[in-house]
């Protein structure tokens, strides 16, 4: 599993150095060019997103997930632009987070694709998307109140030194979660399967889910304490995560 991993990655780093070598310094990672082009994608998705769960009769759950998922990579970038501009890239967006999170996007509309075939029953039914879009909306609310009140505090990687900038946040969100961006995170995540009615996905990515921030909660919160000593164990202490 190591090794294709691997081999996915090298082909993502091929991928990229073509493009770059094609269209130029526009089109490295701190270039305009592909922020353009990935805003573009972005905003075709989420027109059609819109477009398919307001017009569609048969594609409207997926329109709904297209909808999520493009605001939800949008918000991250605009959060970056916002509060964090000098480590802005088109790598802000988050698109090309990981290997596994490809993977697991091609799983989810592999898997929904296939069921809308198979068991076409199965989906469109109003009373599953919408609690799941009611659902992700609440994770996207939490994730994007979480980078605004956090700031420059935020980042998209655990930080093992403490930054200049780095102070710890108690207000906003984080007086009802300690970790809201994880939370928020989560429960988009959970809802996204909810809309999209996948059986075999929706408990695969909550297990997953649970498991990769249970662990980076755990590395996170040692550097914390590091960081702020005695003021973080009792944010803590008093602070849950809400991360079931």
């Amino acid at each position: 599993i190591i090794t294709n991993m691997q081999a996915g990655r090298e082909v993502v780093w091929k991928i990229e150095r073509s493009v770059v070598n094609f269209g130029g310094n526009e089109f490295n990672k701190h270039g305009h060019g592909v922020v353009a082009l990935l805003a573009f994608i972005l905003g075709t998705g989420f027109g059609a997103g819109i477009f398919l769960f307001l017009l569609s009769e048969n594609w409207v759950d997926f329109g709904a997930y297209i909808f999520c998922l493009s605001f939800f990579h949008w918000s991250e970038y605009i959060m970056v632009a916002m509060h964090r501009k000098q480590v802005l890239t088109a790598h802000s967006f988050l698109i090309d987070h990981s290997v596994e999170y490809t993977i697991a996007f091609l799983a989810c509309t592999g898997e929904y694709l296939i069921e809308w075939f198979l068991f076409p029953s199965l989906k469109n039914n109003w009373f599953i998307y919408l609690p799941g879009l009611l659902v992700a909306i609440f994770g996207l609310v939490f994730r994007v109140l979480a980078q605004h009140h956090a700031k420059q505090a935020f980042t998209h990687e655990v930080q093992d030194t403490k930054r200049e900038e780095h102070s710890l946040v108690t207000n906003g969100v984080f007086k009802i979660v300690r970790h809201p961006g994880y939370f928020g995170w989560f429960w988009y995540t959970v809802g996204t399967q909810i809309i999209l009615a996948n059986p075999i996905c929706l408990p695969a990515f909550a297990f997953v889910s649970f498991k990769f921030f249970k662990d980076r909660i755990e590395y996170e919160e040692k550097k914390l304490i590091e960081f702020f000593g005695e003021e973080y164990s009792a944010f803590r202490s008093k602070t849950p995560t809400y991360i079931p």
